[in-house]
């Protein structure tokens, strides 16, 4: 029998890694590292936004050959019920992990935050965006808001949406395109500071981007964006940025219960724990 604690990590994204790297580095040979996870591939998203303007690529990465590179063994797979007693993880398809410490670092899904909006999510939507500068190109299209959700952490997409869309339009000579901004803050990327605030108001001005701050949009439909706390932007098209969802939700009841007794682990709320969506149990 191995003496090696046996750590699972559920989930396989940066934070899975940052602990499985972290795991290695601290405790060296003393641990067996195990991540699970529903897909195979790990998305390198900072180009996301670049890619559907055809000025960067989304790069993949191969799980198991990541999970190797790192020290750790990748099964594939998705932790949806816990014996917390037994120290056994189960996945959707009925298989049994067994584990010493589980670290739960699945991340969150992503939800629309306005109806009507095309949401972007990343990846997954670069071709919806392309679909959305031949709507441009073709005249479909001439009115866009772009809109960054109330609650939204990182803001910072959504003005690269907004300031790409522009230089297309205007390299293009599309000259009736309007492009505008619709953000929560109280001024642009305030998460920066003022400075930052500063050169992104004058920069958002120089491409000729309508800014409309301290409101938030909850709805497109009928050529109107509706915002709140009041107020209607003509437009064609909106596109939103994502919320983020946790997967798992009250992660610490599963502290209690029988041996050989599974707990299920219902989504739709927050989770528990550090990063963005991280517990240790």
């Amino acid at each position: 029998m191995s003496s090696r604690t046996r750590v699972l990590i559920a989930g396989a994204g940066v934070a899975a890694f940052e602990a499985t790297l972290a795991l290695r580095d601290a405790a060296g040979e003393r641990v067996d590292i195990e991540l699970v996870a529903p897909e195979t591939k790990f998305w390198y998203r900072p180009l996301a936004v670049a890619e559907p303007f055809g000025l960067g690529e989304v790069l993949t990465f191969d799980l198991p050959q990541l999970a190797a590179e790192a020290g750790a063994q990748f099964t594939p797979g998705e932790v949806v019920a816990l014996d917390s007693v037994g120290h056994v993880a189960r996945t959707a398809a009925g298989a049994e992990l067994a584990y010493d410490v589980l670290l739960i670092a699945t991340g969150a899904s992503p939800r629309p935050a306005v109806a009507g909006a095309l949401t972007f999510r990343g990846p997954a939507d670069t071709e919806l965006m392309r679909t959305l500068l031949r709507e441009l190109d073709g005249g479909d299209v001439r009115r866009v808001a772009v809109a960054i959700p109330l609650d939204a952490v990182w803001a910072l997409p959504a003005y690269e949406l907004a300031l790409l869309i522009a230089a297309y339009a205007t390299g293009r000579r599309i000259e009736e395109a309007q492009v505008t901004l619709v953000t929560p803050e109280e001024e642009p990327l305030e998460l920066f500071g003022s400075a930052a605030s500063a050169a992104a108001k004058e920069l958002l001005d120089e491409r000729g981007i309508a800014l409309r701050t301290h409101v938030y949009a909850t709805e497109a439909s009928d050529g109107e964006l509706r915002l709140v706390p009041e107020g209607l932007i003509a437009v064609d098209r909106v596109v939103a940025l994502r919320l983020f969802r946790g997967r798992t939700r009250y992660i610490t009841r599963c502290l209690f219960g029988r041996a050989g007794e599974f707990l299920a682990l219902p989504g739709g709320s927050r989770a528990c724990g550090g990063g963005r969506r991280a517990h240790i149990l």
